[in-house]
């Protein structure tokens, strides 16, 4: 009885106080102010500019979960802006929270790693990006146990908050077995080769941009014209954040075979993917920022799920929780990505 009563009572806490981190992330994101970010000016511009006659619903630009959003939030709240906030925040950070819950090993960890390399990326500035990840992220499961239906419904989901979800679809056919693993440890080297010789993959990509749907068209035409223009076009293919993700990437391909968790060797391909498509498509570095960042979602897991190979634990959990501070100081006090 008594025994029953501590498990009860630690399973509560431990239900709670992932509620309470819900809270807390959920009021930041939902609370921020105009300006707190990057994107928010623009975004409140848009929403405002639409719901005064301005502009009209475009879905080629923006997806149409946002024009309905913008929608349901001028019907719900007196301020639309703040709105939108609230519903993206409180699908994305509760769907993102939901996985680690059932993934992770060391759930509390991932939300170090999550609050530390996403948050303010899908939260507090992309947040349309925000809920497409977390769709994605959702989608792992289906992955691994090869649900074809679970998995086309999130995809299709996160298509609907974010164009660019439509990258994940072959992902699905990532084998959850560590078959052909040893194929990994090219994928760095190759996607080097590649981003030196970058104008076959520029023209044919170019190429395909008439025959693509046009939401997707328009928008690598787009991203070529703000290269063109001299924005956005600098890249720096070995700053510390990437060369370290290599460095794990390969570490966990040699040790694979001590994973603890079944999820981890699509967690290790996806992460191949990523570096892949960084350097693959450094040649126009939206691009290449865009799809690499959209699939590292998965370290918000992964990453906490290695520190479970090792022998000391806390010694790996503790340097986990350092590098984690070190992006985060990235994003706050070198990138700038928030206004205090």
């Amino acid at each position: 009885m008594i025994v029953y009563f501590k498990e009860n009572r630690r399973e509560l806490i431990y239900n709670l106080s992932f509620v309470l981190f819900f809270i807390i992330l959920f009021s930041i994101a939902a609370s921020r102010e105009i300006g707190f970010d990057r994107d928010s000016i623009v975004f409140a511009e848009v929403i405002y500019d639409f719901l005064n006659g301005e502009i009209n619903i475009n879905l080629i630009d923006k997806e149409p979960t946002f024009w309905l959003i913008i929608l349901i939030s001028d019907y719900l709240f007196s301020d639309p802006v703040s709105g939108v906030f609230i519903i993206y925040s409180a699908i994305s950070i509760s769907i993102k929270l939901y996985v680690i819950k059932k993934l992770s090993l060391s759930p509390f960890l991932s939300i170090i790693v999550y609050i530390s390399l996403y948050y303010i990326l899908h939260e507090l500035t992309q947040f349309r990006i925000g809920v497409a990840a977390a769709f994605f992220l959702l989608s792992i499961d289906d992955i691994y146990k090869k649900n074809f239906k679970g998995f086309l419904l999130k995809y299709f989901l996160a298509i609907l908050f974010h164009y660019s979800a439509v990258i994940i679809f072959p992902l699905y056919f990532i084998n959850q077995k560590k078959k052909h693993l040893n194929y990994y440890y090219f994928l760095p080297v190759l996607a080097l080769l590649i981003s030196l010789y970058p104008n076959f993959l520029m023209n044919f990509i170019k190429l395909l941009i008439p025959i693509l749907p046009i939401f997707l068209g328009d928008k690598l035409d787009l991203y070529f014209q703000i290269y063109e223009q001299g924005v956005h076009t600098d890249i720096n293919l070995f700053n510390f954040y990437i060369l370290s993700l290599i460095f794990i990437y390969y570490f966990a391909l040699y040790f694979s075979g001590n994973f603890k968790s079944d999820y981890d060797i699509i967690h290790l391909k996806i992460m191949g993917i990523m570096i892949f498509s960084f350097y693959t498509f450094a040649f126009l570095p939206v691009l290449s920022f865009r799809i690499s960042e959209f699939l590292g979602v998965i370290l918000i897991i992964f990453l906490a799920n290695l520190t479970h190979i090792f022998d000391n634990i806390i010694l790996a959990k503790i340097l986990l929780i350092l590098y984690s501070s070190t992006m985060l100081y990235n994003y706050l006090f070198i990138q700038n990505m928030l206004r205090f």
